[in-house]
């Protein structure tokens, strides 16, 4: 008999803005959220549960963005399942999708009932040497 994963399970669950925005406390916050999501992919023989997801961002700032996505897999009570982290870089008023995956142990397959997120971001500036008197 083999393992297999309904549906309910495979199906992409996605979260467009503005359902969902990044939270800060920063003035001129540089990014702004698009969309996640996140499914189930496939079960292995040795009884684990392989999950793929996607963070897509914009990056408003007028300078490139290095962006870090810890995506994780959360049940009722807010406790972590499952975590992955996915690096991306943005250009200036651009979007990026990072992706990332994990696996959990089958049997936490029904305590997933929810996703959350960490974003850190690293700007890029350009150093060079400037002549003196220009």
């Amino acid at each position: 008999m083999g393992w297999f994963l309904t549906p309910s399970y495979t199906t992409l669950r996605t979260t467009k803005a503005p359902e969902v925005n990044i939270e800060t406390d920063i003035p001129n916050y540089p990014l702004e959220f698009i969309s996640d999501g996140y499914k189930f992919t496939r079960i292995t023989e040795v009884k684990s549960v392989y999950w793929a997801w996607q963070f897509t961002v914009l990056n408003k700032s007028d300078k490139k963005c290095k962006i870090t996505v810890t995506f994780k897999l959360i049940d009722d009570d807010g406790f972590t399942i499952s975590s992955s982290v996915g690096y991306g870089e943005a250009m200036a008023d651009s979007t990026v999708t990072i992706k990332g995956e994990g696996s959990i142990p089958i049997s936490d397959l029904r305590r997933v009932s929810d996703r959350t997120w960490n974003i850190v971001y690293e700007k890029s500036y350009n150093s060079g040497f400037m002549p003196e008197g220009f």
